[in-house]
């Protein structure tokens, strides 16, 4: 796969076999924030957004999830393509004991992972 942005050739790309794809992983913002300022700083600098979003989800706990529970979840979170059963298998098979499932829960239950 080839991120679109990404792309300074095109035509070298396709002879080495590489197609533009239709589903980009591409961040759509990235933020980058200096943490070594004080906290009332950071915080000031927060849009109203930002700061809404940090209260919303507060109660939040980042938990590490088993590869079964991951997946159910993962078909109900997603509006997107997702991976068959066997690819999930065999992408958490090629990392090995390294491979890790964190997801977002709170008293509603789990949210999201990565």
């Amino acid at each position: 796969m080839v991120e679109p942005l990404a792309i300074q050739n095109p035509e070298s790309y396709k002879k080495a076999g590489f197609r533009l794809t239709k589903l980009p992983f591409l961040a759509t913002k990235t933020v980058v924030i200096d943490v070594s300022k004080p906290v009332d700083i950071l915080w000031k600098e927060l849009s109203e957004n930002a700061k809404r979003l940090i209260k919303k989800n507060k109660d939040l706990k980042i938990i590490e999830a088993d590869k079964k529970e991951f997946y159910e979840n993962w078909t109900k979170w997603t509006k997107v393509w997702i991976q068959s059963p066997k690819e999930y298998d065999d992408l958490l098979r090629a990392f090995g004991k390294r491979a890790k499932l964190w997801v977002a829960k709170d008293e509603r239950g789990l949210h999201s992972g990565y």
